[in-house]
């Protein structure tokens, strides 16, 4: 394993840096336990968080007296980011002086980070540096955990508390189930089969003539329109129908004769004079009181 090449504050080289989510403590107001990003940094001696890259020191956990059995793989889980959810791979690293829960973003990602912690384990549980351990030899350089006894003995096992006897590894029934069954689970039959089936022998020489049996289509025949004046059938248009339009007489109703009534005038009275008036009061009326008879 190669050094990246940088060395932090304290003057220790870094094995391995790189951002992953850290599962919270829920210590605050809202005690939460959500996962948040934070910028890591991997040494000999520690493994240290931070904010961001050159930030605040966030937490540490010292590595110095930790062995590879303080390291948990722990299965998949989700986080939701916005509307969705993304699958993340998460480690346990369950120190003396606390348990640390972290989630990388990829699984390649979750298994470069295990390699780098079990190479520092072993560096340290052997007293040598980890650099000059992987200079020494190809294998310490590609250190993968499930070439490891113990880490092969616990998944093959059930799944156990990390207060029990051996390694702290843990791994679901089913992680086991599956991990054993892609080792020792056969190959269907039709592929054997398949491998068994002898391959057909190619023949080395063309056949001189074609086979008997071999089908030939017989082309069909060609059919050509009739072009004699007895193979022509005239078809006659058949008579267009005489539509004759049937007019209906509308007959109007006349309308009613208006009623006239006639309108009587009375005729004036007749004025009355002074000689009708004389004649109303008697015949040859006197004044004198004389009578003329």
């Amino acid at each position: 394993m190669a050094a990246t090449g940088r060395v932090n504050k304290h003057g220790e080289p870094v094995v391995k840096a790189g951002v992953l989510f850290k599962k919270g403590s829920g210590g605050g107001l809202l005690k939460r336990k959500n996962w948040k990003p934070r910028y890591f940094e991997l040494t000999q001696n520690a493994l240290r968080y931070f904010t961001f890259q050159d930030g605040e020191v966030k937490g540490e956990i010292m590595l110095k007296t930790c062995g590879e059995d303080v390291l948990e793989i722990m299965p998949a889980d989700s986080m939701k980011t916005g509307g969705s959810a993304s699958t993340i791979w998460r480690i346990a690293i369950n120190a003396p002086s606390r348990r640390l829960l972290i989630a990388a973003g990829t699984e390649h990602e979750m298994n470069d980070w295990v390699d780098a912690l079990l190479a520092v384990f072993h560096a340290n549980t052997t007293g040598t540096d980890v650099f000059q351990q992987a200079r020494g030899s190809l294998a310490a350089k590609e250190l993968d955990f499930a070439s490891m006894p113990h880490i092969k003995k616990s998944m093959a096992s059930p799944s156990r508390s990390s207060g029990s006897s051996g390694s702290s590894m843990f791994v679901r029934p089913s992680q086991t189930y599956y991990v054993e069954q892609e080792v020792t689970r056969a190959p269907p039959s039709y592929v054997e089969e398949e491998i068994s089936r002898p391959m057909p022998k190619a023949s080395s020489t063309p056949p001189s003539s074609p086979p008997t049996s071999m089908y030939v289509p017989t082309p069909e025949p060609i059919l050509y329109a009739p072009t004699h004046p007895e193979h022509i059938v005239h078809h006659e248009a058949p008579p267009t129908p005489i539509i004759t339009p049937v007019i209906t007489p509308v007959t109007t109703a006349a309308p009613p004769a208006p009623i006239i009534t006639p309108v009587t005038t009375a005729a004036p009275p007749t004025p009355v004079t002074t000689e009708a008036r004389k004649s109303e009061k008697g015949p040859n009326f006197d004044p004198s009181g004389e009578y003329a008879f």
